[in-house]
């Protein structure tokens, strides 16, 4: 009655605790949050329902699926937090479907298969949402086909639809990035037609790809302003590209296109503009008409190339401006000048011809005539030349010369010692004609130094112009070119090497940017490689490793590049922001490092990688990540995955994973709750039901051990908590103090024979596991001693069979003595040698007792149960021949007691003594059985042998050869199944063809197949034998054949033998010499006189003979007939041979008489 109480109450306490398990499912409210009161989930009823009838079987169910449950639940929870809210609450699969709830889907699961449904149609809502948001893309303007499958492929493989949404934001800034780089097309920067080179096309695709870059480097909050930008630059592309295709020099049309090819902004475009002003001015000056030009200089004299110089040099609006107002000038200024050289005539100092060596000579000077300063020297000569006479004149050209000598453009003009070497020169007087052309050469000369000195570093520029200064002849001056030339090469090699250096530009664009460096001054080169390096510095930004390539900070940092105009302000950027980079690299490795429970993709991860998105300053990059972060989180990404004493599943893989990984050390008061989290749900919902879930502990003992560990109100929670890793370890600490007390307990469980002669094993078992250093031990110690209470039942259950009381005695005594479970293995030795001795005694009837104590006794000595085994074995076998050994005493020998059967039975016995092997035995019981039912049947068989005399002396002899046989085949040898058959048969045979007496009928008395003496073998020669005597015999008694016809038949006779069909004892072969001796016959019957009433008689017999009787009749009668014709015959031939001797008496007389008469003829 009382353990019927105790047991009630134990299960209502189960039942309880089982109840607040199952309300602690983490299952959400209707509105998919989490439950802060009663959670009134459907599923959990459903659940509670299971068990309701308290049954225990019931309870352990649904205690061993709660993990199930729980897992189920958070996996779903983390599921529908991938799918919009509208999803949630009112999913349609389909267009005509009803709307599911799905998160009181999840309320109402509990079975497998509800939750894998729940999931299929959470599945279902991704997927639906992603082809909604997939036909978005689609449908996304100006987005490129590529593009798109791009991002359809990105939204397949999202996991939740915030990053879905993200990937059609991105699409959309995508595909205004694609529509912004249709804007700018080749056709904006040269026309189809001849000046659409493969080179400009090259260059134009090369400046768009680059457009395309900053398309793609622009944040998305500049695309308004950059496509603004681009549209500007379109403007003023197709602005420059009509101004040049309005030039008609198709050279200088390809030569702009090819400058006009490089521009990407408007900037750059803008510059354009004084390369066409240039082309326009040279146009204008290669039209002037001075009086030289003609197709042997190309219509290009000094001046106009002093134009194209100046052109050239002027690098800015207002310079050109001037150069413009010159130029336009100059068609005048040669106009008046040659008009004025026209008036030039002879007169009283000058002759004709000097009059036109003098305009000759002054139009020269007209050619060389392009500035101010010279057109009013050429003006003064001019009006020299009218009235000078021939001395004054040539007197005046020294002048002249020297006048143009100091206008050489030396950089310091007439104070050069060029000028004054040359003015010097001039003055001798000598070689004066040879000047005009030596100074136009210097001339020009000088004016390329200048600008190629122009070109190089202002810090080179002022030694090379004091060289200048003192170069008066074209050699010097075509060194000092190749000097400077050397430089320029140096100082583009230079910047060459250094564009090369650049780190973070492609090799094609340092190409490209190289080659701009071709016939570009020194200043243009450093221009071109601060362009450069400020380009490499945008790379550098670019390929800055933020988390999101698209970075805010990269932003920022592009824009302050941009602002920086010297190489030293790039360069010194350029080494921060490659200290960021590694700042960056080196955080972001440290964010992903960071061991949070879902990794590089936690809500922490991403919320630090968010805000490195936006720091640009390396001490706030270096700062991101707390130091002590990684610590914090392994700490409690310990605590979360410990498998001491677990979390339960939903809270772990829900809440409590959740609050860890969204940590990111920029609030205490966020990990403050975190530990309190920790704590109350390990307090609440790990230690509180394991320590209910004790089966051996009860109530009270049970409250007791809760009560140890603090409880931490929620009213603190957002408050640090004192000793937090104390209080987390103290919760371990209770839970293995309870998991000790109730093993204990369990202990006293064990149904050992006798609890007091058992004590000693009992205290021991409570003092290891009190010993049991944690949590793993205790359990293991549990384990072990369920395992030896399990085992201890078994046996005390399994022993109850065993007979042997003295074996019993000492297994039981054993047992009290059990503290382990190899303990076991001896006691299991010795209910194997009980039970083996049990086999023995009351199982192996057919050992007689010697036999059986043997065998108990060795069973005994045994020291495994291998040794045991064997003798068991061995035993069974003993009493497998005992058994066998009686049915051979059973065998129904003929003479059962005589000496040849015991022998028969001893040898028999003997083979099965020797036999070693189950198999061996049973083959040898069944052989043995037949031989026994074989030896009766055919003892049986002797006694019905059809022999002539039913006492005949063959069955004797075949009972004897049957009392000495051992094996079947012996004894079918003696007596083949088809003996009988065949004495039926020879005694049939012999008493038709030879009767019932004689000999041998008197030897197949005899016979049988193994006699030695008579043999079958001999009866059938002694029968063939007599047959063909009588037969050969009879043939020779047929007096009327001839003896060749006696021979053939008796051949013939001979000649049969008993072998190949219808042998012995079937009669055919005799009945085939019976057949001869027929044929015999019927030859001698057939010499028997025609008509012969005999003959005709004996031939109708013997067309009917069948058998040897009715031939022997016939031959008698041919015999008496026979010998009846013969005395007829002898009577008949005496009474011829007398009628024929006194025929030939007479005859003979009368020869006789003949002959005398002849003889006496003769003597007459």
């Amino acid at each position: 009655m009382l353990d019927s109480a105790i047991a009630k109450q134990n299960t209502a306490n189960k039942k309880e605790n089982l109840d607040r398990l199952v309300e602690a499912l983490a299952y959400p409210n209707s509105d998919g949050n989490e439950v802060t009161g009663a959670n009134d989930a459907q599923a959990i009823n459903d659940i509670k329902s299971i068990y309701a009838d308290g049954t225990n079987e019931k309870m352990d169910q649904v205690l061993n699926d709660l993990d199930r449950i729980r897992g189920s639940i958070a996996s779903a929870k983390e599921e529908l937090n991938k799918i919009p809210e509208e999803y949630k609450t009112a999913f349609r699969e389909t267009e005509g479907s009803d709307p599911v709830n799905l998160i009181e889907e999840l309320r109402k699961s509990n079975e497998v298969e509800e939750f894998a449904n729940l999931m299929q149609k959470i599945n279902a809502a991704k997927e639906k949402y992603k082809e909604k948001r997939k036909l978005e893309i689609d449908q996304i303007p100006n987005l490129t086909e590529t593009n798109k499958n791009k991002f359809k492929d990105l939204i397949n493989a999202a996991d939740n639809y915030l990053n879905v949404d993200s990937i059609v934001e991105n699409a959309k800034i995508e595909a205004n990035k694609d529509l912004l780089k249709t804007i700018i097309i080749v056709s904006d920067y040269v026309d189809e037609g001849s000046s659409r080179t493969p080179e400009v096309v090259s260059l134009i695709e090369r400046s768009i790809n680059s457009i395309s870059n900053s398309i793609d480097n622009t944040p998305s909050t500049d695309l308004n302003r950059k496509e603004e930008e681009l549209r500007n630059l379109k403007t003023k592309l197709n602005e420059l590209k009509n101004s040049i295709n309005s030039l008609n020099d198709q050279e200088a049309k390809n030569e702009l296109f090819k400058i006009l090819a490089t521009k990407t902004d408007v900037a750059g475009v803008e510059s354009v503009k004084l390369d066409i002003k240039k082309e326009e001015l040279r146009k204008k000056a290669k039209e002037l008409g001075y009086p030289g030009k003609n197709s042997t200089n190309n219509n290009i004299v000094t001046a106009i190339s002093d134009l194209f110089r100046r052109i050239e040099n002027a690098d800015d609006e207002t310079k050109l401006n001037q150069l413009t107002s010159d130029i336009d000038a100059l068609p005048d200024k040669i106009a008046n000048a040659l008009q004025k050289i026209d008036e030039i005539h002879n007169n009283n100092n000058i002759s004709v011809d000097e009059a036109n060596r003098r305009k000759q000579v002054l139009k020269d000077e007209l050619d060389r005539a392009d500035t101010e300063e010279e057109f009013r020297l050429l003006l003064s000569n001019i009006e020299s030349a009218k009235t000078q006479s021939e001395q004054e004149f040539q007197a005046g050209e020294v002048n002249r010369l020297k006048e143009r000598a100091k206008l050489l453009p030396y950089p310091a003009g007439t104070e050069s010692a060029a000028v004054k070497s040359i003015i010097s020169s001039i003055e001798t007087g000598t070689n004066l004609p040879e000047w005009n052309n030596r100074l136009n050469d210097i001339n020009d000369k000088v004016l390329d130094l200048v600008n190629k000195i122009n070109k190089v570093s202002p810090n080179k520029q002022s030694g090379l112009n004091d060289e200048l200064n003192s170069s008066e002849t074209i050699e010097k001056l075509d060194s000092l070119s190749r000097k400077i030339d050397e430089i320029l090469e140096a100082e583009k090699t230079d910047v060459a090497n250094k564009i090369n250096a650049l780190e973070n530009l492609s090799q094609d664009r340092k190409t490209s940017l190289i080659n701009d460096l071709n016939n570009k001054s020194s200043s243009e080169m450093q221009n071109i490689l601060t362009s450069a390096k400020r380009e490499d510095l945008e790379a550098a930004i670019n390929a800055l490793p933020y988390p999101n390539q698209r970075a805010a900070a990269k932003t920022t940092l592009i824009n302050e590049a941009r602002s920086l105009n010297s190489n030293a302000e790039i360069e010194e950027k350029l080494a921060k922001v490659k200290e960021l980079h590694s700042s960056i690299s080196t955080t972001v490795a440290a964010i992903n490092a960071l061991p949070y429970p879902d990794g590089a993709n936690s809500v922490g991860a991403n919320s630090l990688k968010s805000r490195l998105n936006n720091l640009t300053e390396k001490s706030d990059i270096d700062q991101l990540v707390s130091a002590d972060l990684s610590s914090k989180l392994e700490k409690y990404t310990g605590i979360l995955n410990t498998t001491l004493n677990p979390f339960p599943s939903d809270a772990k893989e829900y809440g409590l994973k959740r609050r860890i990984n969204a940590l990111d050390g920029s609030n205490q008061q966020d990990e403050n709750e975190l530990m309190w989290n920790l704590y109350e749900t390990k307090r609440q919902f790990t230690l509180n039901p394991l320590i209910d879930a004790l089966d051996s502990l009860n109530t009270t003992e049970k409250t007791n051990l809760k009560a140890e560990a603090v409880t931490i109100p929620a009213s603190e929670k957002t408050q640090p908590i004192a000793d937090f890793d104390t209080k987390m370890r103290k919760l371990d600490e209770v839970i293995l103090k309870a998991q000790k007390e109730n093993a204990k307990a369990h202990v006293d469980t064990i149904a050992y024979p006798d609890n007091t002669s058992a004590a000693t094993a009992i205290n021991t078992l409570k003092n290891m596991i009190d010993q049991s250093p944690n949590l793993e031990a205790i359990n293991a110690r549990r384990q072990e001693n369920e395992s030896l209470k399990r085992k201890m039942a078994e046996i005390r259950q399994d022993i109850q069979t065993i007979r042997e009381t003295t074996s019993l005695d000492n297994i039981r005594a054993a047992l009290n003595r059990v503290d382990s479970l190899d303990d076991f293995t001896p006691i299991e030795l010795l209910i194997k040698k009980a039970r083996a001795i049990d086999f023995v005694k009351h199982e192996l009837s057919h050992l007689n007792q010697t036999q059986k104590s043997e065998f108990v006794r060795r069973i005994n000595e045994a020291n495994s149960e291998d040794a045991i085994n064997s003798i068991k074995a061995e035993a069974s076998l003993q009493n497998k021949k005992e058994q066998i050994k009686s049915i051979i005493d059973s065998i129904g020998y003929p003479h059962p007691e005589g000496t040849e059967a015991l022998n028969s039975k001893n040898t028999l016995k003997a083979q099965v003594q020797a036999l070693t092997t189950d198999e061996a035995l049973r083959e040898k019981e069944t052989e043995i059985t037949a031989l026994k039912n074989l030896i009766e049947t055919k003892k049986t068989a002797i006694d019905s042998l059809p022999y002539p005399d039913n006492n005949a002396e063959a069955k004797n002899s075949l009972k004897a050869a049957l009392d000495r046989a051992t094996t079947a085949s012996r004894v079918n040898e003696i007596l083949p199944d088809d003996w009988s058959d065949k004495v039926e048969k020879y005694k049939n045979t012999l008493y038709e063809h030879f009767g019932r007496n004689g000999g041998l009928v008197a030897r197949l008395n005899k016979t049988h197949p193994t006699d030695t003496t008579s043999t079958v073998s001999e009866l059938n020669n002694q029968i063939l034998l007599t047959k063909k005597n009588r037969a050969v015999a009879l043939v020779n008694n047929l007096e009327n054949l001839e003896n060749s016809e006696k021979s053939s038949f008796n051949q013939r006779i001979n000649a049969i033998t008993n072998t190949g069909e219808n042998q012995l004892p079937e009669k055919n072969k005799l009945d085939e010499m019976d057949s001869i001796y027929k044929e015999a016959l019927v030859l001698a019957v057939s010499k028997l006189p025609q008509g012969n009433a005999k003959r005709l008689d004996l031939e109708r017999r013997l067309r009917g003979v069948l058998n040897a009787q009715g031939l022997e009749s016939v031959k008698t009668e041919l015999f008496n007939e026979s010998r009846n014709l013969k005395l007829q015959e002898e009577d008949l031939l005496l009474e011829i041979t007398t009628t024929v001797l006194k025929t030939l008496l007479i005859i003979y007389q009368a020869i006789m008489k003949l002959e005398d008469n002849y003889k006496m003829n003769l003597i007459m």
